[in-house]
C-alpha cells in the first residue's frame, strides 16, 4: 500500500512523504494557512483466535466464537455465501475484541460453511447439524404418508 502525505507550512516550506521517502522543499506560494493531508492506510485486522468446527443436534442453538486483535472492527458474518443479519434466526454479537455468532433452533439445513469476516480476513468453519428422532420434529397437524415397500404389508390406522 502506497501512503502519502503532504504538509505546508506558512508557504515557506512543504513536506511530501511518498512511502518512506521524505522530501523538504521550500514552496513558491505565499500560503498563510497550513493544511495537512495524511490518508495513511489502516493496520490490518488478524484473528487472535479462530472459528472451531462444531457438530450439533436439530432443535439445540450453535455458537461460533472468534477473537479479533482489535475492538470495533467491522465484521461481516456469512453462510456459504449469504450474508447474516441479527434476528429470529442468528444473534450477531460483539463484547470488545471478541465476535460471537448464534444459530437458535438448528435444522439440518443449517449445517455448512460459516465465515467470519474483518476487513481482507476470513475465519472460517463447518457446522454439521445432526438429525434427530422423527416424532420429536414432526409439528401438531403434519401429514405422515406411508408407502409399503412390498404390497403384502397392511397399515391400518
Amino acid at each position: 500500500r502506497q501512503s502519502i502525505a503532504y504538509l505546508k507550512v506558512k508557504g515557506r516550506f512543504g513536506l511530501n512523504r511518498l512511502s518512506f521517502l521524505y522530501h523538504l522543499k521550500p514552496f513558491l506560494h505565499d500560503d498563510l494557512e497550513t493544511l495537512v493531508y495524511s490518508p495513511f492506510a489502516a493496520l490490518p485486522v488478524l484473528f487472535k483466535s479462530s472459528l472451531k468446527d462444531l457438530e450439533s443436534e436439530a432443535g439445540e442453538n450453535a455458537v461460533f466464537r472468534c477473537e479479533l486483535d482489535k475492538a470495533g472492527a467491522k465484521v461481516i458474518w456469512r453462510k456459504d455465501k449469504s450474508v447474516l443479519s441479527d434476528g429470529k434466526k442468528y444473534s450477531i454479537k460483539r463484547d470488545g475484541t471478541i465476535q460471537t455468532l448464534e444459530i437458535h433452533k438448528l435444522s439440518v439445513d443449517d449445517g455448512g460453511e460459516y465465515i467470519c469476516e474483518a476487513g481482507d480476513k476470513q475465519s472460517k468453519a463447518t457446522l454439521t447439524v445432526k438429525g434427530n428422532n422423527l416424532d420429536s420434529s414432526l409439528e401438531m397437524g403434519s401429514i405422515l404418508h406411508c408407502f409399503p415397500a412390498e404390497a403384502k404389508v397392511h397399515i391400518s390406522i
